[in-house]
Parts: structure tokens; sequence; C-alpha cells
């Protein structure tokens, strides 16, 4: 195996057309850890535009997509470092009971990717 990642295989160069590639599809990974993509999060880009016009920040992240979850939650310490300011604070439950977390509004950029509508 050339280059193996847990979402696919990734042949990072031509090969000669003697070389075959076989490789199995391992379903360890995704029943392990969750389905896990690498994407953007970003100031929004509702606040880089006039009047307020502030310097875009990101980070790339591991996100875990969490199929059954009702809402989309960050790390504080991503809210910290994009300088977010919160929008309001929203309930919600989780393992530990009713908790209360902060909101916040972000662009989530896929990596080579867009999103269409269906």
């Amino acid at each position: 195996m050339i280059n193996s990642l847990n979402v696919g295989l990734n042949v990072s160069r031509q090969l000669p057309e003697d070389i075959e590639v076989g490789f199995v599809i391992d379903h360890t990974p995704l029943f392990l850890h969750g389905f896990n993509i690498p994407l953007i999060v970003q100031t929004p880009s509702v606040l880089c535009t006039p009047p307020i016009s502030r310097t875009p920040k990101s980070i790339m992240v591991m996100a875990h997509f969490d199929t059954g979850a009702t809402r989309t939650s960050i790390a504080s310490e991503i809210a910290q470092a994009l300088e977010l300011e919160t929008t309001g604070y929203s309930n919600t439950h989780t393992a530990a009971g009713l908790t209360t977390f902060p909101d916040y509004t972000v662009d989530i950029l896929f990596l080579n990717g867009t999103l269409k509508e269906l």
C-alpha cells in the first residue's frame, strides 16, 4: 500500500502500467473512531465584508460527524483561536445530562470540494 488514510487510498504519483495496486476496504477505523474528515473552520464571512471587515482567521481540524447529533459543536479552544464572539446560549443533552453551551457562527470549508443543493 502506498499511502493509507482512514477515509480512502491516496496514490500521490503515477504508477507504471505493469504495477497493479490492490487494497482492502476496512471498516475498523470507521467503527472505532466514527466518521472523521479534515475541514477548515473559519471566521464567518459575514464579518469579513464591509462595513465590518474583520480579518478572517481559520484553523484546520479533524472533524467528527455524529449522525445522531442535533447540533454541531466546536471546542472552546477553536472559538478562542478564531476570536469568535458568543451569539447566544443553548441547552444540550449530553452524557453528563443537560448542559448549557455558548453559540457561535462560523464558516465550514470542506477541503477540495463544494457543497451543492440536492
